[in-house]
């Protein structure tokens, strides 16, 4: 959650999880596009599936991707920052909201 009380996914995939994505999906058929953005590392899925891999009937894919952003240090890692995620299910309260609440109980007494 960010400071404003945006709700987003953090996806992280090391070269081996991308590399195993790419070898799924295109074992799976994927759609060459799919399968280009895998290889090229452009993008980390995060597929509705029980073991997150790519299956042919998500026939609405791109959905599911993230622009990728490399960190590289010991080991490579991609990141991909998921756009904001509407839940109106849950109310939840923005660091920023807790602040102005812990300063209004602070001058409460």
């Amino acid at each position: 959650m960010t400071a404003e009380g945006e709700i987003r996914r953090l996806v992280v995939a090391t070269e081996e999880d991308m590399q195993a994505q790419w070898e799924i999906a295109t074992d799976q058929n994927c759609p060459s596009e799919l399968a280009e953005q895998l290889q090229q590392r452009k993008v980390v899925p995060a597929f509705p599936s029980e073991d997150g891999f790519y299956r042919p009937e998500f026939g609405q894919w791109q959905r599911y991707l993230h622009p990728a952003e490399a960190i590289a240090g010991h080991r490579r890692y991609y990141l991909g920052l998921s756009a904001p995620i509407r839940n109106s299910m849950v109310r939840l309260a923005s660091y920023a909201e807790y602040l102005d609440w812990l300063d209004a109980a602070a001058h409460a007494d």
